[in-house]
């Protein structure tokens, strides 16, 4: 519950007479001659209400007690006599109504008390007692005798707290529900709702057929009541007869010669209609059939003319294309121009390998570091047999570069592997492999060849107890026998791996 106790009205219930006991001269306001609320001081140690002393200055800037001039600004809080004065025991200011408003300046306690003397059930006054500190907090919160505000949206009325519920109970804002249709209103609504609004109220037909319908019915009701004035059904025919629902029938029965005469006029009137609009559809005919015939002619025309330009536009690609070639050479161009590159000579060699091919087990190098601009990139080589579908002898020897993310190193990917060469040779033999534009390699992934070298003839390498032999296809390049190029059954690949980071390219 809201409390309607300013600065001001509580400045004027520190009247000395609610206090308890005398109250020391000391805490008096000079200028109020009130008990000081919310004591200050000048320089001097005169002491005031902190609102008094203020509102005199700004009329006169001097101190009442003749000490000099004086700002608002200078005044400081005695926050001692203000810790004693809100220890002193009083009574509430509603207190003691019997004797009507008390005398003096004191507005706040003679309208609190007029107001309480001249209310329904007002008793005797409040009869609590307490420090001063406690009774703010008793006057906004507790207090029956004080104001507070209803809590009823949109009223504004202030009444007693002992008077509020009674006061909300009748009060016009509260919100009420419609004993009809359960719609929650305003109360002061209400007789407007139910005269207008409702959908839920029962009345009387208005048209006088002695129906009681719902307003939310009136609608379908109307549809059927026999007094609403309705058309004659011959009325597009010509009829314009209206008459209440209940009198239509009989008027239909006795008018039926009259109806049958402008039925007749009508259906003429609709064949002549029916006439003119055939012709003019046979009309329509004819001039669309025209129009397709120049548009016939239009689509031939625009057809040789869509056919030309997709002629040129052919040609038009053919230069495109021609121009893209150049930009990729010239782009290709400045890359080479602008390349940061790394490179490391490698050499492994492969023991026990034919063992290992027969296994079709998976080789590893060890782990080669090539450093660039970018950073260090970690790489091994890696090696597995094929065998050849359908072949007892035949296969291959794949050979692949791949990234090693375990040991760390640059995180720019992907790199090209653009200039890689490895070569597996045995005296003047020798087969060799080199890396193109566009080979790349991502992170943890492998780039190399299935069929790097065949191994047919491999000694002791068989699948099958049938010696099967496969002629090589008509065209098909021949290829380096893998044994030819071992020695002591050890297969050594040699070569430079070169790597390019990724950069951006500036045209």
């Amino acid at each position: 519950l809201s409390s309607f106790v300013t600065s001001q009205e509580l400045h004027a219930t520190m009247d000395v007479s609610d206090f308890l006991a005398p109250v020391d001269d000391n805490f008096l306001c000079t200028i109020c001659q009130s008990v000081m609320v919310s004591p200050s001081a000048c320089s001097q140690g005169h002491q005031f209400c902190r609102e008094c002393i203020e509102t005199r200055l700004q009329e006169t800037p001097t101190c009442p007690e003749r000490c000099g001039d004086l700002a608002i600004g200078s005044l400081t809080t005695v926050r001692s006599v203000e810790n004693l004065i809100n220890k002193l025991q009083v009574r509430c200011c509603h207190a003691d109504l019997a004797d009507g408003p008390s005398p003096g300046p004191q507005n706040f306690r003679c309208r609190s008390r007029a107001h309480l003397a001249s209310s329904k059930g007002a008793k005797a006054g409040c009869e609590w007692v307490g420090s001063v500190q406690e009774r703010v907090t008793h006057l906004q919160v507790e207090c029956t005798y004080s104001e507070a505000a209803c809590s009823c949206a949109g009223c504004d009325a202030k009444v007693l707290r002992f008077e509020l519920a009674e006061h909300e109970a009748s009060c016009e804002h509260r919100e009420v529900s419609c004993e009809k249709c359960d719609e929650r209103l305003k109360a002061w609504e209400m007789s407007d709702h139910l005269q207008v609004e409702c959908l839920m109220v029962e009345f009387d037909c208005p048209q006088g057929c002695g129906a009681t319908v719902l307003r939310r019915d009136l609608g379908e009701h109307e549809k059927e009541c026999a007094n609403v004035v309705v058309s004659c059904s011959f009325a597009e025919h010509g009829c314009s007869v209206r008459e209440k629902r209940k009198k239509i029938s009989q008027h239909e029965e006795e008018a039926a010669v009259a109806h049958s005469r402008l039925a007749a006029r009508r259906a003429g009137r609709e064949r002549e209609r029916n006439a003119m609009l055939e012709k003019e559809v046979a009309e329509l005919k004819q001039t669309l059939a025209q129009k397709e015939t120049e548009l016939t002619q239009v689509v031939v025309q625009r057809t040789s003319e869509v056919r030309k330009l997709e002629e040129e536009l052919e040609e038009s690609k053919r230069r495109v294309a021609t121009l893209d070639q150049q930009l990729a050479a010239s782009l290709q161009a400045k890359e080479r121009v602008g390349k940061s590159y790394g490179e490391a000579s490698v050499t492994w060699e492969i023991e026990d390998f034919t063992e290992k091919a027969k296994k079709k087990a998976l080789f590893k190098s060890k782990v080669f570091h090539v450093q660039t601009k970018a950073g260090a990139y970690h790489l091994r080589l890696t090696g597995q047999f094929y065998r050849k579908a359908g072949s007892t002898r035949r296969g291959y020897v794949g050979l692949f570069v791949r990234h090693d993310s375990a040991h760390g190193g640059s995180a720019n990917f992907p790199v090209s592997l653009e200039g890689t060469e490895l070569t597996v040779a045995k005296g003047a033999r020798k087969t060799t492999k080199k890396f193109g534009q566009g080979e790349q390699l991502e992170r943890d992934t492998g780039w190399g060849w299935g069929s790097m070298l065949s191994t047919d003839k491999l000694p002791g390498l068989r699948w099958t107890d049938e010696d099967e032999e496969e002629e090589a296809e008509e065209g098909e390049e021949p290829e380096y026998d893998v044994t030819d190029l071992l020695e002591d059954d050890t297969l050594t690949v040699k070569g430079t791996i070169r790597v390019t980071p990724p950069k951006e390219i500036d045209i």
